[in-house]
């Protein structure tokens, strides 16, 4: 053909699928006695055909452990909105990072799809912290301790209001997680950065990816993921999951009697 040949898997992927269109017409059109439909085609595309297989297998990693990650934080939060939440946030995350990635000139490779294959679990660390704590939160006793409300304990007509809730909620996961995640950030994008320096290409772009990651996933969970906790996040014992967790701990989470029954 006149297409000159490319290792760019978009270019190669759009060759090819005008090939096998062109060839198919041709044989549906082709007189049944030529026996065409049993011939089998060939090309010397082997490096398309490596990087078809490590596409496909990067977006399915990635499908795969988002799902994994989702049914972990819904397990560990027992909010299916929170669990949502957080899975929005690592799924912006990533976003994020391939995009970034590909306008800085990355293509498809056995060292990018191990980098893709890992970003989901490298992006879940914060997002998982943060809604631990958000959701693991006394919105009480923070409202004694922050607003200077009486300590008495809550009766009739004396809940928290929903917004409050979330907004306190929010204010101890940012308080209590906000130090510890900021450190980790700082040691893992500088382990990333200390990598640039390597001779090695794998070295130089898990580098990339880790001090890039970390950047992408601190300022996600704090900017992105607790305004979405305080806005929309659980504010009142409504959840059934939170609910059943305490009928069966016979204690309170906060914002029932323990009984799963609210406050007011």
């Amino acid at each position: 053909t006149h297409v000159p040949f490319s290792n760019v898997y978009g270019t190669v992927r759009g060759f090819v699928r005008g090939v096998d269109l062109w060839v198919g017409n041709h044989v549906a059109d082709a007189p049944k006695d030529t026996r065409l439909d049993g011939v089998v085609f060939t090309s010397n595309l082997f490096y398309y055909s490596v990087q078809d297989a490590l596409q496909r297998g990067a977006v399915m990693s990635s499908f795969v452990s988002a799902a994994i990650a989702a049914l972990v934080l819904l397990v560990m939060t027992r909010t299916v909105v929170v669990a949502f939440m957080a899975l929005v946030t690592i799924i912006a995350i990533v976003a994020s990072e391939v995009g970034l990635l590909v306008s800085w000139g990355w293509t498809l490779g056995p060292i990018e799809t191990i980098i893709v294959s890992v970003a989901v679990g490298m992006s879940v660390d914060f997002t998982s912290h943060l809604c631990h704590a958000f959701i693991h939160a006394d919105p009480h006793k923070l409202a004694k301790e922050m607003l200077g409300m009486t300590s008495s304990p809550p009766g009739p007509g004396r809940h928290l209001s929903p917004s409050t809730v979330r907004a306190l909620r929010a204010r101890y996961a940012a308080d209590v997680m906000g130090l510890s995640l900021s450190a980790g950030a700082v040691s893992t994008g500088s382990a990333g950065a200390v990598m640039l320096m390597a001779s090695t290409l794998f070295f130089q772009q898990f580098g990339t990816f880790m001090a890039l990651c970390m950047l992408l996933s601190w300022l996600f969970a704090f900017f992105f993921l607790l305004p979405l906790l305080a806005t929309f996040g659980p504010g009142t014992d409504s959840d059934i999951m939170q609910k059943w967790c305490c009928q069966r701990k016979r204690r309170s989470c906060g914002l029932c009697d323990g009984d799963g029954d609210a406050y007011g």
